[in-house]
């Protein structure tokens, strides 16, 4: 969990303690989900992949 709340705290430019102070838990994982879904994204435009339908990973 301190790995998880120090990696935030840099990602968010704050000490491990404003980020306490400042965030729930909850808030936390939404930022780093965004974060995530961001890079996620930016790989996908960069390598030109194509996406998935979701009928077919559905199945």
């Amino acid at each position: 969990m301190r790995k998880f709340l120090k990696y935030i705290a840099d990602f968010l430019g704050l000490s491990l303690s404003e980020v306490l102070k400042q965030y729930t838990f909850e808030d936390l994982e939404d930022i780093y989900d965004a974060k995530v879904g961001d890079e996620v994204l930016k790989e996908y435009r960069e390598t030109g992949q194509n996406a998935l339908d979701v009928e077919d990973v559905m199945k």
